[in-house]
Order: structure tokens, then C-alpha cells, then sequence
């Protein structure tokens, strides 16, 4: 393999694929992607096993010897028609395995770390970190290595990147604008609502609940109050568990249930009198619009769980 030596001491590594048979970064994860597509199609497994080599790197001229061993090992350890490539540069190298099935993962495994061992000192093949992935998913399971910097299989293309990244500053710059004047037009019904949910009944004028956002972060919902404070919980849980169970008709259900069937319990006594309107309304769903100008949810988008 062709490496430099840039005036740093860094290595420079070669843009396209070379005699060692490497593929670029950029091919690579384009390759990664259309690998998976045709797995989603054909429904044939492949794996993608990636060698975090950072740990071996010394930015020095002994890099090279190292980084050589490594693609050996890995040529001596994939077949021809496996992909391998740089999934980062210069820390990262992919091996897509195509076409293979979910009992060889052990046996591929254990190639490449006795491969590894039998080229490189062993003290120096313990500190790759392997990480590997199975696609597509089984019983909807994503078979992954727990390592941390888990192998991607969606790698975005820097296009869609860029173009990902306008699409979110335009959505937030829309949430912000419709959510303020939204705020301010609003504003005399959310203060007369507040008013009369402070003055009809005990306790805050707004519910928060924690919810889960983008990204998995968790963040405080806001509604008005529609219940009473303090109250028992035991009727919801006897509903939810009847509706669950399917065990005869609950307070709510219509007779007869069916497709008609009400998922809510009517006539609620935990429901405040003002309760009622807010909600058969949705005004209680109104303060949201705070969390719309915070960030945390968009005025477009999944419910946050």
C-alpha cells in the first residue's frame, strides 16, 4: 500500500482504492448502503465487520508496517468477493461480507482475530476493537457487538447530509416563527383557560409529564390540567387491564363494542368540569407550543412517547 508522509508525522492515505485491494471512505459507505438495499430486497444476510484500529496508531513511520499487517490479515481472512474498505480514515476499516448465513458470524470472527494475532504482535491485535452488525434484523432483533462506536449501517452520503442539515434549520426556523405567532395569538385563550382551571379546581395549572424526544432525549410535555390533583389511579388501571384482556365491556365501551368501541373512559369522575371542554376541545394540548419553541418537539412529527 502506498502511504505518505505529510510534514506533521500523519499519515496521508490514499483517496481510491489501491492494489491492497481498500476501497476509498466515501466509496466504501456508498457500497455499504447498496449492499444494504439489495439485502432488503433479496433478503439475503451480510455482514459488516469494522477493525477500530486508533488504538494502534502512533503517528509515527511505524504506522505503516502496522496498517500493512492489518490488510493483510483481513485479505487473508474475507474472500474476493467481501468488500473492504475504509469505513474512517485512517482509524476505521469495514469488511462487508456478503451472502453468508447468521451461523458462520462466529466462525468469520474468529478468522480475523486469529488472522490478526498470527500477523501483528498480540499485545497490538488485542487493542483492535472489533465491531460487527447482521442485516437485515431477525424477529425484530439488531444482532450488534455491544462495543461502543457500533458499526452503522446508514451511513449518510455527504449530500444528504448537507441537504438533511437545511431541511432541519428550515423546520426550525418554521417551528419557531409558527410557534411564537401562535403564542401571541393565542395568548388571551390561554390566560382565560389558566384562569378558569385555577379557579374550578385545586392544584397547577398545567400537567407536565416526561416524554421521550429526538435522539431518545427526554424532556417535560405541558397541558392544562384536566384532572383533579391527587386522585386515584386504580379506575384507569382497571380499564387499561380489561381493554387489554378483552375481559367484557368497560365503563366507556358502547354496547355490543365492536369497531365503535371507545379506547377512552367516559364520564371520567378524576375530570374536572373544565377538564371536559379542554379536552374534548384539544385547547389542553395548547401549551405544547412552548415546547415547540423550546425545541423539544416540532409542530410536524411522530407523537413523543
Amino acid at each position: 500500500m502506498k502511504f505518505k508522509f505529510t510534514k506533521d508525522k500523519k499519515i496521508h492515505l490514499p483517496v481510491g482504492a489501491g492494489t491492497d485491494g481498500l476501497y476509498s471512505q466515501e466509496l466504501f459507505r456508498d457500497l455499504l448502503v447498496h449492499e444494504r438495499k439489495r439485502s432488503e430486497r433479496s433478503k439475503q444476510h451480510f455482514f459488516f465487520v469494522a477493525l477500530d484500529i486508533k488504538d494502534v496508531l502512533t503517528n509515527t513511520r511505524a504506522d505503516i508496517e502496522v496498517v500493512n499487517g492489518i490488510i493483510k490479515a483481513i485479505a487473508s481472512s474475507s474472500r474476493e468477493i467481501d468488500i473492504k474498505g475504509w469505513y474512517e480514515v485512517p482509524v476505521c476499516i469495514g469488511i462487508i461480507y456478503t451472502d453468508v448465513g447468521v451461523s458462520t458470524l462466529e466462525q468469520i470472527l474468529e478468522k480475523i482475530k486469529l488472522t490478526l494475532a498470527g500477523l501483528l504482535d498480540k499485545n497490538l491485535a488485542a487493542r483492535i476493537g472489533i465491531t460487527y452488525s447482521i442485516f437485515p434484523e431477525e424477529d425484530g432483533k439488531q444482532w450488534t457487538s455491544d462495543r461502543k462506536n457500533e458499526a452503522v449501517l446508514y451511513p449518510p452520503l455527504p449530500s444528504e447530509t448537507m441537504r438533511k442539515k437545511t431541511q432541519l434549520f428550515l423546520k426550525r426556523v418554521l417551528d419557531i416563527c409558527a410557534s411564537g405567532i401562535g403564542i401571541m395569538a393565542l395568548s388571551p385563550v390561554l390566560l382565560a383557560f389558566a384562569f378558569l382551571i385555577k379557579m374550578t379546581s385545586r392544584g397547577p395549572v398545567f400537567f407536565k409529564q416526561e416524554r421521550i424526544g429526538y435522539g431518545g432525549k427526554k424532556f417535560k410535555l405541558y397541558k392544562f390540567r384536566s384532572m383533579y390533583v391527587n386522585n386515584d389511579a386504580a379506575i384507569h388501571q382497571a380499564f387499561v387491564t380489561n381493554l387489554i384482556t378483552a375481559r367484557g365491556s368497560q365503563t366507556g365501551t358502547p354496547p355490543g363494542g365492536g369497531a365503535s368501541a371507545s379506547y377512552k373512559i367516559i364520564n371520567d369522575p378524576r375530570i374536572t368540569s373544565i377538564g371536559r371542554f379542554v379536552r374534548k376541545t384539544s385547547i389542553d394540548e395548547l401549551p405544547q407550543l412552548f415546547n415547540v419553541l423550546k425545541g423539544e418537539m416540532s409542530l410536524v412529527g411522530p407523537r413523543p412517547p
